[in-house]
């Protein structure tokens, strides 16, 4: 193998997103994709940025990685379950804060621009504008997998961000929900439905619990302030 000089900063990985890219490069960077994946590719935090490794060694951003897999995904049919998967498995190698821009940049292009249009704010307070659907938007145009990946993205940034990051989550879901009210109700209600029936809903004589996975809460209605009750609750 014999690849170019590296061109990132200090020579710390290579950058992938150039048209000129050496493919040798891309074929190490797809190799990595692979790799993490598998469970063997390699982190580095020692220096900034943080970088991701195959087996080879080859260093690159996670957010290239990210983004170079994602752009290969078609948008009709989307493949929820397997982005879900290597963004999981890049987020748990890497940490959530070199995926996050990617991930938002992404469900702002391939869901907000495609299927909606933007508004006027009101105030100089929002964050963000209003967005209304496309008026000529056929139901037929709207792929489901995407919206449910949209959702995912949605649910990290409560899961895994900053505090105020809930903004984002509140925006995405809003978004979703002006095509697929349903799917974002049902997700905000029993999460991601994977749960065994008796760990998603639990009822003794004390309480009545119910566990969302997809936002990592549980709720707990008491029926009495016992000391029974509280120790059930802990448990």
């Amino acid at each position: 193998m014999s690849l170019p000089k590296r061109d990132g900063v200090h020579g710390r990985y290579y950058l992938i997103h150039k048209p000129d890219t050496d493919p040798e490069v891309l074929e190490q960077a797809d190799q990595c994709i692979q790799d993490v994946l598998d469970g063997t590719a390699k982190e580095n935090h020692s220096g900034y940025p943080v970088v991701v490794r195959n087996q080879n060694g080859t260093p690159f951003l996670p957010s290239q990685l990210l983004e170079r897999y994602l752009s290969k995904l078609p948008l009709k049919g989307f493949p929820y379950e397997d982005a879900v998967t290597f963004c999981d498995a890049l987020r748990r190698l890497a940490g959530w804060k070199e995926i996050d821009y990617t991930l938002r940049q992404y469900i702002e292009k391939q869901v907000q621009d495609r299927y909606f249009e933007v508004g006027e704010r009101e105030d100089g307070f929002t964050v963000f504008p209003p967005y209304t659907v496309w008026p000529e938007l056929r139901p037929e145009d709207v792929d489901e997998g995407l919206l449910r990946f949209a959702c995912y993205v949605a649910v990290c940034y409560t899961v895994y961000g900053l505090s105020f990051e809930y903004l984002t989550t509140e925006h995405i879901l809003g978004l979703v929900s002006q095509l697929r009210p349903d799917m974002v109700k049902e997700l905000k209600t029993n999460g991601s439905g994977k749960l065994p029936p008796n760990i998603q809903k639990r009822k003794t004589k004390h309480l009545t619990a119910s566990a969302n996975d997809a936002f990592a809460t549980i709720r707990i209605t008491a029926r009495d302030c016992t000391e029974g009750c509280c120790d059930e609750a802990l448990s």
